[in-house]
């Protein structure tokens, strides 16, 4: 019950000094995702530094892929919400992997990504097919 109190009373104190009401949420969400993170890292055994050091190396390859396919997204003028629904992932995912955020599944969704863009480059000149 002392845990509970003194979970509270941090929370009030963090509601009173922020500036924003969001700003109180994101830092209560990152703390949570930090804790569970290290609870879920701790019982399967995985070396966090190996993880991090894994993103570290290939951040650069995630950058450079990212900025591609937005590219060729924005080329196609195609809005990431729309990607998103056609890939069946949210666009927030689509976010973070346009920005070289690691993303689970990340071949996965690279590979259908570049399906969609094969698609939809048939498609078009399919449709410029029957206009000759």
């Amino acid at each position: 019950m002392n845990n509970l109190i003194n979970l509270s009373a941090e929370r009030k104190k963090r509601r009173s000094n922020a500036e924003n009401p969001m700003d109180t949420f994101n830092a209560m969400l990152k703390e949570q995702s930090d804790s569970f993170w290290d609870k879920l890292t701790s019982s399967l055994g995985i070396d966090k530094e190996r993880i991090n050091n894994f993103i570290e190396q290939n951040q650069k390859d995630w950058i450079e892929e990212g900025e591609l396919y937005k590219q060729l997204r924005e080329n196609m003028g195609i809005s990431i919400n729309k990607v998103a629904v056609m890939l069946g992932t949210s666009p927030a995912r689509i976010q973070r992997f346009e920005s070289g955020e690691p993303v689970m599944m990340s071949k996965h969704l690279k590979t259908t990504y570049t399906l969609l863009f094969n698609y939809l480059e048939l498609k078009s000149k399919q449709y410029k097919d029957k206009d000759i």
